[in-house]
């Protein structure tokens, strides 16, 4: 049914119309159908060449019954102004309903003959950035590091045990086998993957790892990239008091005996091709990320790769008071970014001033369907039976904030349950509203794709993309504080045009958003301001 109105708009478009040789134009979109599998990419084929030669929008698809899926694609498929071939073949591969099309489109296009000489230069170049296997390219290169052998010693089994033994006694922590073989495989393996499940777990094998490397290679020359946002690195530096670069603009690594390669999984598989060109053959590498990050085409999904052995962590240290800072300690980090936040603010960033304004509005406006207590205890409920976790009272708070609100700032450091609590808010918006528009923007897709996919939102949004956008149930808007000033120019005149019931979260980190001048303290007296204070450790 879909693809017989999917066939009749566009033969109302393409009435009468002829290609380069002559032939009925709709015969084009029925030839890349045909040769397509399922019934979305031959609505999405068929309509791809009608919205493109008309003036089709999502909502009027979808008030012909075409399915929100097929809608997102075929506005995907749409390049936006002044956008580049590269970036718009990029953020094409995000998803896999218009890459799929669009390849099928382009070798037609070339295969029909239906191109000159520039367009036939661009239809090339397309294809090969859609169908480029980046992932075997660096399959490739981590194969060539693995041929050669470690620069550092080997350290024997007994020189593991008196490391676990010394660790239990002066640390007060006994390891698992899962934190055993991952700290084995980080001092003796070529090269290593480990995963956990959360951000706490990720940080306290870290630092467990640090103190192995410092112990039993205490001349060899460690460093540390991470693929996480600026935000995400500064937290980490200052949990696991090491430094840490930037993957996509780390260059001096030739001289590192051991690299720690942390969210590697947020990057394109290009940055990492780049890392390995800059590293000494002999170096040992430590891959850890998230076991929940599915990179597909964004990101780097290293455990694909068989040459590299790999553990898997289920369990938190026992004891996670080890990282956590005192009081005093955290006072004194909030009172000096409390003084380089207001010093920005001074600055003249009126753009985030016009921002926090903008939500104080809109926080301000009613909601016109008020949520029960009952009601949002409810999908809370609901949502922790599904994940079967429980939830902090903190966490719980942010939900119902969320739930009964226009806007919230939710902001926390990484392994304080952020993700997590983001990821419920999302659930329960769904489980109580049903068909919920929900849509995440953030700075760039390969940072935020982690965020996204980990949280349970179909799709992630840059700013640029805002015009493009209908009727949406909830915001979510990752990390403003990384945004340019153009950027928040857009974020600030759509939020400012909302017209519909929709719902703003805004996900941050503290530290970070008084860095670069957002006066938190000033949101928390203008609309509900939540921060998670503490690492969440689960049971």
């Amino acid at each position: 049914m879909k693809l017989e109105k999917a066939i009749n708009l566009a033969t109302l478009v393409f009435a009468e119309k002829k290609d380069k040789q002559g032939r009925p134009l709709i015969f084009h979109p029925l030839r890349v159908a045909m040769g397509l599998t399922t019934e979305e990419e031959q609505v999405t084929a068929i309509l791809l060449s009608a919205m493109q030669s008309s003036m089709f929008t999502k909502q009027m698809l979808f008030s012909v019954g075409i399915s929100r899926q097929v809608a997102e694609a075929l506005d995907d498929l749409m390049i936006r102004n002044e956008e580049s071939l590269e970036k718009f073949a990029e953020r094409i591969r995000c998803s896999d309903l218009a890459k799929k099309v669009e390849i099928a489109f382009l070798k037609d296009l070339k295969n029909e003959g239906l191109l000159d000489d520039q367009e036939l230069k661009k239809c090339v170049k397309m294809l090969e950035i859609l169908m480029e296997d980046k992932h075997e390219n660096l399959k490739r290169v981590v194969v060539e590091h693995e041929q050669t052998q470690a620069n550092s010693k080997t350290i024997s089994e007994s020189q593991l045990a008196d490391f676990f033994l010394n660790y239990q006694m002066f640390v007060g922590v006994q390891l698992n086998k899962e934190q055993e073989e991952a700290v084995r495989l980080a001092l003796t393996a070529k090269t290593c993957l480990i995963q956990g499940q959360t951000g706490e777990e990720i940080v306290q094998i870290i630092d467990v790892i640090l103190k192995g490397l410092k112990k039993n290679t205490p001349y060899a020359h460690v460093g540390m990239v991470s693929g996480g946002t600026m935000s995400e690195r500064e937290c980490l530096k200052n949990q696991i008091h090491f430094e840490v670069e930037d993957i996509r603009e780390a260059d001096n690594l030739y001289f590192y005996d051991v690299i720690i390669v942390h969210a590697f999984s947020q990057v394109d598989p290009r940055q990492l091709i780049r890392m390995y060109g800059l590293f000494n053959p002999k170096t040992r590498i430590i891959f850890i990320d998230n076991t929940e990050q599915t990179a597909g085409e964004n990101g780097v999904d290293i455990s694909q790769f068989p040459m590299i052995p790999s553990v898997t962590l289920t369990k938190l240290l026992k004891s996670p008071e080890i990282l956590s800072m005192d009081d005093k300690k955290l006072d004194r980090l909030r009172n000096v970014t409390a003084e380089q936040g207001d010093a920005a603010l001074h600055n003249g960033d009126s753009q985030k001033l016009e921002f926090i304004e903008l939500l104080t509005k809109l926080s301000n406006k009613p909601v016109a369907n008020p949520l029960r207590d009952e009601v949002v205890e409810s999908a809370i409920d609901n949502y922790e039976q599904a994940r079967a976790i429980r939830l902090s009272t903190d966490q719980k708070n942010a939900i119902e904030q969320m739930l009964q609100n226009r806007v919230l700032l939710l902001t926390g450091a990484p392994g304080s349950g952020l993700t997590e609590t983001v990821k419920g808010i999302v659930e329960c918006t769904k489980h109580i509203d049903g068909e919920s528009v929900i849509r995440l923007y953030g700075d760039t897709p390969y940072q935020s794709s982690y965020f996204y996919k980990r949280i349970g939102v179909s799709t992630f949004k840059l700013p640029s993309d805002l015009d493009s956008d209908g009727m949406v149930d909830l915001y979510i808007i990752d990390s403003p504080e990384e945004m340019n000033k153009e950027d928040l120019i857009r974020l600030v005149s759509h939020l400012e045009d909302l017209d519909y019931d929709s719902r703003v979260l805004i996900v941050g980190n503290p530290h970070a958003m008084r860095d670069y001048g957002f006066d938190v303290q000033a949101m928390a007296s203008s609309f509900p301001v939540m921060e998670l204070k503490k690492l969440r450790y689960q049971k």
